[in-house]
């Protein structure tokens, strides 16, 4: 078995992971089809969300109140399929928006709480029209 807490079911497309002690030990090997994933409260950071990036088929992440930092966002530009990010009370700022540029599905984020500015806000809605952003 590898590393982590490892959740096989190959079929799952949903799930909403509320344990607060899961931190940085994620296991998606088993989930490659996942669609919506909730991390809300937990203690995970920059380090366990690189392990999202393999979650082609990711549609909604929920990162709310977690340790993710503008350095975190990095590890989602590969996620094409992701409409919808929660983000608030976090400590993201205008920089990590840069890391959302090209996430063109991408109709509704919520950074509410956090550091994030008007002029962060205001690039991000050029770049992507038809996101919602809540602030």
């Amino acid at each position: 078995m590898s590393e982590g807490h490892d959740a096989g079911d190959r079929g799952l497309l949903d799930t909403h992971i509320w344990l607060k002690s899961l931190g940085n030990n994620l296991n998606f090997d088993g989930l490659k089809k996942l669609q919506m994933l909730n991390l809300e409260e937990d203690q995970v950071d920059d380090q366990g969300i690189a392990h999202v990036k393999w979650l082609k088929d990711l549609m909604i992440l929920g990162l709310n109140k977690t340790k993710v930092s503008d350095a975190g966002l990095v590890h989602l530009n590969g996620l094409k399929s992701l409409t919808t990010l929660y983000l608030s009370n976090t400590g993201i700022t205008d920089e990590g928006l840069e890391h959302l540029l090209s996430l063109k599905s991408l109709q509704e984020l919520d950074v509410t709480g956090t550091s994030v500015t008007d002029a962060g806000v205001d690039k991000l809605k050029e770049a992507l029209p038809s996101c919602k952003i809540y602030r």
